[in-house]
């Protein structure tokens, strides 16, 4: 899993970026890329924290600037996924089924009325 603090529009490029678990600073799993000028002469920059999730951890994305009056922090922690209820796909699921099942039924009455005809269903008379 990869962390991904995302800096922009800043002015001159220099940044102090530093990434935080549970409030202490990590130095290993980290990378950045270059700066990256934009159209308006300002920059961006990215860096990322490869790590393993844990529920007790916390992370952080410090970012230290000139232009900034007080160190921006970006929090991140896990969450509980949030459960959805299935019922669309359930009844997607059901209406698919039924309308599989009338096409075979649907396809075998025909073909059972055609075998009893005596005429084959693929051979066709003059239009």
């Amino acid at each position: 899993n990869t962390l991904i603090c995302h800096i922009d529009k800043f002015f001159p490029p220099v940044l102090n970026v530093t990434w935080l678990c549970n409030g202490e600073p990590v130095t290993e799993g980290v990378a950045e890329s270059l700066f990256l000028p934009r159209t308006d002469y300002s920059f961006h920059k990215f860096h990322y924290l490869t790590f393993v999730p844990s529920a007790e951890d916390f992370y952080d994305c410090k970012v230290e600037h000139w232009g900034l009056d007080q160190p921006l922090l970006k929090h991140w922690e896990a969450q509980e996924p949030i459960q959805m209820p299935e019922t669309r796909e359930t009844v997607l699921c059901a209406l698919g089924l039924v309308l599989g099942l009338v096409g075979i039924i649907v396809g075998t009455i025909l073909i059972i009325k055609s075998l009893r005809s005596g005429r084959d269903p693929r051979a066709q008379g003059p239009l």
